[in-house]
């Protein structure tokens, strides 16, 4: 039987609704991913000691594209608007490579005491008083950790005590009751006006590796099933007077993000290069580190 012309009519008519309105959906989506989007390199530097170091001098690698120190120099330059008082950045050139020089007369060694674990009760009561401005939910734990393991932490630990204040132990190295090193970070970060290649950043995107020989490798978290990492060695430098007998480290990386809204929410792609080297009691001059890149993390 022959279906009746206005039937086929609506049948078209509502067809060509499902089809506009997909392809309206589609590019509202598009629409709003392409006008949320930032895109951000970062740069951070941390070093940690347990104890005072005196005329420190560090040469780090810097952030190139295709061997060019650019977006490098402007990270140097922010960075030396937040430095201690008397420390000095500048580049310079080792064979023929632009690297990052720091100069400290003095680095300050902070350890400090675990975190206190606090209830539900402690945490309003603290939020309520002002002292604690976080919710039970993020209210630190202890961390079952030795001094000598806490040494390799390269991440900075916000303290509460159940007074409400951070009190440190500075210049004579971690001890049992002030066991967590907390290291001084500079960091600081640049947006750029287009899509960052963070599958293939290589000769695109600022990194500290040069293209020295690399090897595939494991990726730590946040790992995603696009992520790929590569293994490789930089040199780095270190002179300072004091501390013969406690652990340095020092790390730096440099990490480039796209992110834009969805309907569910802020989604985000990233590249992450990172060195990082944990110096013995007294080792001083040109030593290897430990390089990492990993790219194409995240949602593509």
């Amino acid at each position: 039987m022959r279906t009746p012309d206005y039937v086929q009519t609506v049948i078209v008519i509502v067809s060509a609704i499902i089809v506009l309105s997909f392809f309206a959906a589609a590019w509202t989506i598009n629409d709003t991913r392409v006008k949320s989007a930032r895109h951000t390199i970062f740069y951070d530097i941390t070093i940690s000691s347990e104890a005072n170091l005196e005329n420190l001098t560090l040469l780090l690698p810097v952030p190139l594209v295709n061997g060019s120190p650019a977006p490098g120099e402007d990270f140097v330059q922010d960075l030396s608007k937040k430095i201690p008082e008397g420390w000095r950045l500048s580049l310079v050139n080792v064979n023929s490579t632009p690297m990052l020089k720091i100069e400290a007369p003095r680095l300050v060694g902070n350890c400090s005491r675990y975190p206190v674990p606090i209830t539900e009760g402690d945490s309003q009561s603290l939020a309520l008083s002002g002292s604690l401005p976080v919710t039970a939910a993020q209210a630190i734990r202890p961390i079952p950790l030795e001094t000598r393991e806490i040494v390799n932490t390269w991440n900075p630990v916000m303290i509460i005590h159940p007074e409400g204040t951070t009190v440190f132990r500075n210049g004579t190295g971690c001890s049992p009751d002030t066991p967590v090193l907390l290291p001084i970070m500079l960091a600081t970060r640049v947006n750029v006006d287009k899509t960052i290649d963070t599958r293939d950043p290589v000769g695109r995107e600022p990194l500290l590796f040069t293209g020295r020989s690399a090897q595939p490798g494991a990726c730590r978290s946040p790992i995603t099933g696009s992520s790929r990492c590569s293994n490789y060695q930089s040199p780095v430098y270190i002179d300072y007077a004091g501390n013969k007998t406690w652990y340095i480290s020092v790390s730096t990386s440099v990490s480039g993000f796209n992110e834009w809204w969805e309907v569910f929410g802020w989604t985000t792609n990233s590249y992450t290069d990172r060195i990082s080297v944990l110096l013995k009691p007294g080792e001083k001059g040109r030593v290897m580190a430990n390089g990492m890149v990993q790219t194409g993390n995240g949602r593509y």
